[in-house]
């Protein structure tokens, strides 16, 4: 029960700071979400099922605050919770370099899918070379920026999930060392 306060008041801190402080420390007019980096996060350290759901909860609340349709975020979220956990069985879960290389990729793999779902079906009717050239700028003025701007955002956050949720039993107390952990 711990574990679910805590991530409802990380959601809650984050969403805050992305709806009303970002905006002061935007880089060429891009702002970096919070919120992406958080599930990369979750789901690196907690594993595909606690990603997915934070995924889809974190989603939702971007769909509340984005002129895109309701449900596009939600679904992006839950998926991008379920792929950055699937990575945790594969790798150490603190090892600070690999969230460095995820927080990058699936950023920039975010993106660039929530381009085809949002802005795309916008320039499908001036056809494929459109739609590319809209893509190629879109990674150039917006995509890469944001998503090497999430990497300091997602090692601070990577440090705070070990430090209140990795590590928690069911009872929310603090686990001794195990193996594999």
């Amino acid at each position: 029960m711990k574990k679910v306060l805590i991530y409802a008041i990380f959601l809650l801190a984050l969403t805050l700071l992305q709806t009303n402080f970002v905006q002061g420390i935007a880089i060429f007019d891009v702002k970096p979400n919070l919120l992406i980096a958080f599930i990369i996060v979750v789901g690196l350290t907690n594993g595909s099922r606690i990603g997915a759901v934070v995924g889809f909860i974190s989603g939702l609340i971007m769909d509340s605050y984005s002129s895109s349709p309701v449900g596009i975020y939600m679904l992006l979220g839950m998926l991008l919770g379920m792929l950055s956990g699937a990575t945790n069985k594969n790798f150490f879960r603190d090892n600070y370099i690999l969230t460095i290389v995820f927080a990058f990729v699936y950023t920039m793999l975010f993106e660039t899918v929530a381009y085809f779902f949002v802005l795309a079906p916008i320039s499908w009717s001036d056809g494929i070379g459109s739609v590319l050239i809209n893509l190629f700028v879109s990674y150039k003025n917006f995509i890469l920026i944001e998503a090497v701007y999430a990497i300091p955002f997602a090692c601070a956050l990577h440090f705070l999930s070990f430090k209140f949720l990795v590590g928690l039993n069911k009872e929310g107390r603090r686990m001794k060392y195990r193996r594999g952990y």
